[in-house]
């Protein structure tokens, strides 16, 4: 029996309409994802291109900073070991930013401030250098390497009388009488 060539035959037409209410069909029966309502155009506002971000709530939730290389969220450690590569380079602009990621995240981190202090130090900054040398001062009191550090960036910035004193707390530290205090008393009384 041949198909009767009325309404119903297999045109290409009716075959892609058959096809259509198919697919349509299918597509009904699914499960669908809520649409979002389209963006409204106003003449005076901007087109909305993607739904606003989630605001942190909750202090785990706010965003960390990020490396300047991959916008990846880092921590205060990743930050710092950066530092280190690139001063280790003697990077010192690329170990600055770093260094800067992780004051972002403490301010008042004694590592990352006595980094910044020898990172500002090898650039010739000796001020930015005490200054994030003091911010580190607490964490590092009893630290007679700290403190000789300090003395020689004092007296780099030309400031005798702090670089002497800061010889007498690592002397404080050492005691006079040992290898390295005598060698520090020799050095507090060169100019």
């Amino acid at each position: 029996i041949e198909p009767d060539a009325g309404e119903n035959a297999d045109t290409p037409e009716n075959t892609q309409q058959d096809d259509s209410a198919v697919q349509a069909a299918i597509a009904d029966a699914q499960p669908q994802a809520p649409k979002e309502a389209p963006a409204i155009a106003h003449a005076h506002a901007p087109a909305r291109t993607a739904p606003a971000a989630k605001q942190p709530t909750t202090r785990e939730e706010t965003p960390k900073p990020s490396s300047p290389q991959t916008d990846e969220p880092i921590s205060i450690k990743t930050a710092l070991q950066n530092t280190r590569s690139e001063m280790n380079i003697k990077n010192w602009e690329a170990a600055q930013t770093q260094v800067e990621i992780a004051l972002a995240m403490d301010p008042k981190h004694p590592i990352a401030n006595v980094l910044a202090g020898q990172i500002q130090a090898k650039l010739g900054n000796f001020n930015k250098a005490i200054s994030y040398y003091k911010i580190a001062e607490k964490a590092n009191a009893q630290k007679s390497v700290y403190w000789v550090q300090l003395s020689e960036y004092y007296r780099a910035a030309g400031n005798f009388t702090e670089s002497d004193k800061a010889i007498d707390k690592a002397i404080a530290i050492v005691g006079s009488a040992s290898p390295e205090g005598r060698k520090l008393v020799m050095q507090k009384s060169r100019p």
